[in-house]
This record gives structure tokens, C-alpha cells and sequence, in this order.
């Protein structure tokens, strides 16, 4: 790799991209809330190109973040595109495969959820990426923060003991956001054996994506543990996160991931001989999140050298696509689908 940096194409510059760094509030809990921070913070990127329709992101592109080549479309010299090695998608999936494909020599590709508008079309993608042997991460970034994957890696157990029952809140559209937990849902307790939409819960349209809904479903893991999932609309307040009962204790992990609170469990303060979670005595355990941005892109340039697994691969990827996909052919009559 050229001057030890990889030479790198961001397409797309919206929120995920930049825009969210440019909020005081955010600045103060994610160092790394876009890909334009780590792209610029990184030692080991170079980054070249950003890509975007938009005349006011290119304008941010060029005088904010001082990259050279901006434009509407990837209409560089054969030279300057040839040199890229790593590509960035923060756009919709409907032209990812046509956009990589402009690329010669590329070697990794980092691409936002969704991988593609349904389950066919997010194959098709992986499947090219394969065909070109293409590293790919996708960015469900919560398999990247160092908290969560101590959690997943035995620590969630050492505290809560086996979990007995989960509740589930995203808003905003279960394509934009729900994704993300039922990923997380998968890394915590195991691939999803079947799901089952839930009338009793509310459902609603409330997203950035186009038909994208909010609806109640369950998941049954393969650990025999089954995740409850409810909606919350984001008019009011965001949320996105877990709460998790288990035979020891209770964990949550709530505003997005920066509240993260452990309630162990102790002696009954109303019966005798009974026990019970001690909710007025939690324990804050350090969030994270704020890094998880960076950490997703030092693990894809380990994999580019053979020195590491992918944290979020292309196959895993696919599979939550499989379950989003199956859950949203769920009739409402809660008939249970397996996977």
C-alpha cells in the first residue's frame, strides 16, 4: 500500500459522512461520530475523493475538509481512480455495485447499512464483492465498540448471569435503526432461530427510508432466550437499546449505548427468603460508543493486512438482512416464521 496509507473514496456526504461532527453536543460524547473524523484522523488512510451530488457537500468537502478531488460523479483521472483502494458507500443501496464497479484496483470497501434494498439485491452485492474478492465491512458499528464485544465475549454472563428475558426499543424506521439491533441482538445472544411479529405492539411510519416501518416483533435465539422488540416513536425522545434481565442481575444498555447500567441482584427488602434486582442501586459501567467509528475502520485495515477477522463481515451482515427480510413478510396475525 502506497506510503503505507490506504488511498481512500468516501461516496456520499451527508450525516453519517460528516455532517453529525458538526454538533457540539455530539462532540462531546463520539470523538468519531462520522467517517470524515476517522478518514481524517486515521494514520494508515489516505483519503483522496469524496463523491456527492450535492453542491453544498462538495463545498464542505473542499474548504472544511481539504480534499482535492469532489465532485457529483466519478469522473476523475484514470490515474487518481485507479489509485484507490478503499471505498466508502454512505449513499442509498440502489447503485452501490455500479459505483464500486468504476473502481480497478480496489481492495476493501466499507458500505452502510443497509447492504441493499431487500434480501436479493443485498446478495447481489455481496456476491460482487466476492467475485472481485473485495474485503467488506458494514458498518453495524456496535460489533466494533470495545464494551459491547467484552459483553458478547462472556462478560455479559459474569454479570447478569443467563439471560431470562429481553426487551428491545429502536425508532425511526426498522431498516434505519431496528437493523442495528437485531444485529446486536445476534451478537449478544445468538443467531435468531425465528421471529414473529407482534400486533399487540404499535406500528407506525416514522423514517428516513422510503416505506420503511415501525412495527413490534420477537426473536427466538438459538440460547432459547427470546428478544421482545417495541417501537418508541423518535418525535418524542430517541432510543435505541436493550434491556436485559438475566438469572443474576439486570443490564441495560440504553440512550443509544451511552448509558450502560448493571443491577445486581440482592436480598428482598419486602419478604423474607426472597430475592430481587436492586434497582436503586445501580452500577454505571463506562460507555464506549464514542470510538466505535474508529475502531470499525483500524479492523478493516488489520483484515487488509491478514491481522485480524472482520468485526462486522459481509456474510454476517447478510444474515441480519435474512431476518429483517423474513420479519417483514410476517403476517400480522402472529404466525411464527423460521429462519
Amino acid at each position: 500500500m502506497k506510503e503505507n496509507k490506504v488511498s481512500t473514496a468516501l461516496i456520499g456526504f451527508g450525516k453519517v459522512a460528516q455532517a453529525y461532527s458538526k454538533d457540539p453536543l455530539t462532540a462531546k460524547y463520539y470523538p468519531y461520530a462520522t467517517h470524515a473524523q476517522v478518514l481524517k484522523a486515521h494514520p494508515n488512510i489516505k483519503w483522496d475523493m469524496v463523491v456527492d451530488p450535492n453542491h453544498e457537500a462538495q463545498k464542505q468537502a473542499r474548504e472544511n475538509w481539504g480534499i482535492n478531488y469532489v465532485s457529483s460523479v466519478i469522473d476523475f483521472p484514470d490515474k487518481t481512480i485507479s489509485e484507490i483502494e478503499m471505498v466508502v458507500l454512505t449513499t442509498p443501496p440502489s447503485e452501490r455495485i455500479d459505483l464500486i464497479s468504476k473502481f480497478p484496483n480496489l481492495k476493501a470497501v466499507l458500505v452502510e447499512k443497509p447492504l441493499g434494498l431487500d434480501f436479493n439485491s443485498s446478495s447481489r452485492f455481496v456476491d460482487y464483492c466476492n467475485q472481485r474478492n473485495l474485503i467488506v465491512q458494514v458498518n453495524l458499528w456496535r460489533r466494533a465498540d470495545h464494551l459491547f464485544r467484552e459483553l458478547a465475549n462472556g462478560m455479559l454472563e459474569d454479570l447478569i448471569g443467563v439471560p431470562q428475558s429481553v426487551f428491545g426499543f429502536f425508532g425511526n424506521g426498522l431498516i434505519n435503526n431496528g437493523i442495528h439491533l437485531i444485529d446486536f441482538a445476534r451478537m449478544l445472544f445468538g443467531e435468531v432461530k425465528s421471529v414473529q411479529r407482534i400486533q399487540a405492539f404499535s406500528s407506525y411510519s416514522e423514517s428516513p427510508i422510503k416505506k420503511d416501518l415501525n412495527f413490534g416483533f420477537s426473536l427466538e435465539m438459538s440460547t432459547g432466550v427470546v428478544v421482545f422488540f417495541s417501537p418508541l416513536s423518535f418525535e418524542h425522545y430517541r432510543e435505541n437499546g436493550f434491556s436485559i434481565w438475566g438469572t443474576s442481575g439486570k443490564l441495560d444498555i440504553l440512550n443509544e449505548g451511552l448509558s450502560v447500567l448493571y443491577y445486581p441482584k440482592g436480598q428482598n427488602r419486602a419478604i423474607s427468603n426472597e430475592m430481587e434486582i436492586n434497582y436503586d442501586k445501580p452500577v454505571s459501567i463506562e460507555s464506549t460508543v464514542g470510538h466505535a467509528f474508529y475502531n470499525i475502520y483500524d479492523n478493516l485495515l488489520a483484515s487488509l493486512l491478514d491481522k485480524e477477522k472482520l468485526f462486522s463481515c459481509s456474510q454476517s451482515a447478510l444474515v441480519t438482512s435474512q431476518v429483517l427480510d423474513t420479519l417483514q413478510k410476517a403476517p400480522l396475525n402472529g404466525e411464527v416464521l423460521n429462519l
